[in-house]
């Protein structure tokens, strides 16, 4: 049984036998069997002439299960630090290519938005999409008062098709961590929640276009790349609407405007990736080139912000203390550094991922920065993690699948271009902001409101512990570490105080007995009186011994 939101839930039977069948029919039945839907079995056959790699037979099983199951895959695609390079490989090839929506029932889904008819809310509207995926389409259209702008209408029933294919994950998830071996490692079960946080953002195209308007302030001022504008009155969780933006995407040079330089188009993506993931903390998790536009002046647009990642204060400076610390070979402070980072198993050997991460270290001395590949470090990075069984945050992921791509990208419109020369003036940035005045000001005023904030709860918190103490509510628990000694030490000296108290009577006894030597009993009395002085005595030296033997 899956968690979705916090609630138990199943998957529909329907979709849980086309998984079944699916998995069958690429020839991964031992995956059903272990996942419990080997009960499916008769339901499919296995295709002839399946490809002879597993890894391929998962690419296409992910494909032919549609899209959730295309964007989980993709998703574990950047996933180097928990799958196997080769997996990891396969999964990066997954296509979410599907056929556009009819006109009609694109211009339905719009006006049931945006609650008028097309033909009243645009001037025009061209029916034919310019671009198709499987959540949402893309139309042109031509506003009342001229104005060209791009409308993004989600595909109908998605939403559901999408939550069903969650909860079939989840069940499926759960499977797998009860049948499969390391599942703590994978954690299935979280790799799932994650995606299925991400994906339902991604669903909102309304919050889209308040992250791209966050982007959009973030770069204001900056003329080497532009954001379209929101029209906010026509934009709805379901449809997106705003400024068309006409250019050449990045991968087809040849329809590049002209005088366009690839060496400066290359520099400018690679900063504005930079600003966004050192300085901004918000970038693009996406930036592929399908994304990316070229406009007049080695102008560049990024476009879809239905997937972007955060970077917290606190992570950028531990990232920048890691470079820190490779930059100059210091392999314990970069080993200690990097489980502050990632999730680290109780059980992990600092001495041999510090050895690891000197070799590592090593392998790259005096090699010049124009020689290194950030794809090629990143590969050798995720190696060590996955052997000292390391897990990263998912952002982290994401910004390292963006990294490596734009350096990709990069190569190939300028071979000179190396984006570890651009991050180098990033990082100096970050480093100085850091222990500047206006940075620690700011930290001294956040640790002040939360004195201030503590201080203020101080008075309520006195006079709720003076009212549960007047009502005799108050309880106190105490927890000693060393319970059994102190115990076993009171019994010792109630065990003392017992024979001093015997000791005391005996004597006492038998003086008061011995005063009393009349009457007809008066010849056994002497006996008794010598009687309780001898075992007094007797106890005493026993007792004396024990203390003195005890405090050797």
């Amino acid at each position: 049984m899956g968690m979705l939101n916090g609630a138990a839930v199943l998957p529909p039977l329907r979709r849980y036998r086309e998984i079944a069948a699916v998995l069958i029919r690429h020839g991964l039945g031992d995956i059903a069997s272990m996942l419990g839907i080997a009960r499916f079995r008769a339901l499919a056959r296995a295709r002839p002439n399946l490809p002879a790699s597993r890894n391929v037979r998962i690419r296409l099983a992910l494909e032919e299960l549609g899209p959730t199951f295309i964007k989980f895959g993709q998703a574990l695609s950047v996933r180097g630090d928990l799958l196997p390079p080769d997996l990891v490989a396969e999964l990066s090839k997954l296509q979410d290519d599907v056929p556009p929506l009819p006109a009609a029932v694109a211009e339905r889904e719009i006006e049931t938005a945006l609650g008028a008819p097309v033909s009243d809310l645009f001037a025009a509207f061209d029916p034919a999409p310019v671009a198709a995926a499987s959540i949402a389409q893309v139309h042109e259209a031509v506003l009342p008062d001229g104005r060209l702008v791009a409308v993004k209408v989600r595909r109908p029933d998605i939403a559901g098709t999408i939550e069903d294919d969650l909860a079939a994950l989840a069940h499926l998830a759960r499977a797998a961590e009860r049948h499969l071996r390391d599942a703590a490692l994978y954690s299935p079960v979280a790799l799932v929640a994650q995606f299925a946080r991400t994906i339902r953002r991604e669903l909102d195209l309304a919050r889209e276009g308040r992250m791209l308007e966050r982007f959009a302030a973030n770069f204001a001022g900056h003329e080497e790349i532009v954001f379209p504008r929101v029209e906010w009155a026509l934009t709805r969780p379901t449809v997106l609407t705003m400024e068309y933006i006409d250019g050449a995407k990045l991968d087809e040079p040849d329809t590049w405007p002209a005088g366009t330089d690839p060496a400066v188009v290359a520099r400018h993506g690679a900063d504005v990736l930079l600003q966004q993931i050192l300085v901004d903390g918000l970038f693009h998790a996406d930036p592929h080139p399908g994304n990316i536009f070229v406009l007049p002046g080695n102008v560049i647009a990024l476009l879809d912000f239905g997937i972007v990642g955060r970077l917290d204060e606190s992570m950028r400076e531990r990232l920048a203390d890691l470079v820190v610390a490779l930059g100059r070979r210091d392999a314990e402070r970069a080993a200690t550094v990097l489980v502050t980072i990632a999730e680290a198993p109780s059980g992990v050997r600092m001495p041999d991922l510090e050895a690891d991460i000197a070799d590592l270290v090593d392998a790259y001395a005096g090699v010049s920065l124009r020689e290194v590949r950030i794809g090629e470090v990143v590969g050798r990075i995720l190696d060590l993690i996955s052997t000292h069984r390391l897990k990263l945050p998912p952002d982290l992921m994401l910004l390292i699948k963006a990294l490596v791509t734009i350096e990709g990208v990069g190569r190939r419109l300028d071979p000179e271009f190396r984006l570890i020369e651009h991050a180098a003036p990033f990082a100096a940035r970050v480093g100085q902001e850091r222990y500047s005045a206006p940075a620690l000001a700011a930290r001294a005023a956040h640790a002040g409101r939360g004195a201030a904030a503590a201080l203020a709860s101080l008075p309520h918190e006195v006079i709720g512990l003076a009212s549960q103490l007047r009502g005799g509510q108050l309880s106190v628990n105490v927890l000693h570490r060393d319970a059994d000694r102190v115990t076993r030490d009171l019994d010792r000296v109630s065990s003392r105080i017992t024979s001093a108290i015997l000791v005391a009577g005996l004597v006492v006894g038998g003086a008061l007995i011995a005063q009393r030597v009349t009457g007809g009993l008066s010849w056994i009395l002497p006996w008794i009186a010598a009687a309780c002085f001898v075992v007094a005595t007797g106890v005493g030296v026993a007792t004396l011994v024990s203390l003195l033997w005890r405090s050797r």
